[in-house]
């Protein structure tokens, strides 16, 4: 494709065979290029079309999970793929640990993380449930994962699953 950029024209395929580009490999989009000159940065991010996965949910059902959930948490959020952070979704299944206390306390302020409290213990599906729906109804996420809260998996795995979506143009994945 050939797009036109203050005044000057870049090829994005002879700059890519002549290794002045670099693509990011989840979204597709060129993330920088050398003009033909060799001096010039162009930033051709918001030139192409928007990365189809801008608003990823993450579901994290807790049950007295105070020892884990806020290292999750902060694994989650350092986490997202084309400057896009991720959502996070804590829903608390009425832990008696303050575990979700300790979220708000550690996130307060932050509008990418949300915290859904349930007033009575209902079990594992029903946090599911209701963070599902809180992340495709009201947050109009695109694509949304489910993560355990007790720190077994690695935040860095949503990346590569998306890679993955993308590279297979998946609608659904499960595991990793």
């Amino acid at each position: 494709k050939t797009k036109r950029t203050k005044n000057r024209i870049l090829d994005v395929e002879k700059l890519k065979n002549e290794g002045g580009v670099s693509i990011d490999p989840v979204c597709g989009v060129v993330n920088f290029a050398h003009d033909f000159d060799g001096q010039t940065f162009v930033d051709l991010k918001r030139m192409y079309d928007p990365f189809p996965y801008e608003n990823v949910g993450v579901v994290v059902p807790v049950f007295n999970e105070y020892e884990t959930i806020v290292s999750v948490v902060k694994g989650l959020r350092k986490q997202g793929v084309c400057g896009n952070s991720f959502r996070v979704i804590v829903v608390d299944d009425a832990s008696v640990d303050h575990s979700v206390e300790e979220v708000q306390r550690c996130f307060d302020g932050d509008d990418k993380v949300t915290i859904i409290k349930l007033p009575v213990h209902r079990g594992y599906e029903s946090a599911l449930h209701h963070g599902l729906e809180h992340a495709v109804n009201v947050l109009h996420c695109s694509h949304v994962f489910t993560f355990d809260a007790d720190g077994q998996h690695d935040p860095k795995d949503i990346g590569k699953a998306l890679e993955l979506m993308s590279l297979q143009k998946a609608d659904v994945f499960i595991g990793i």
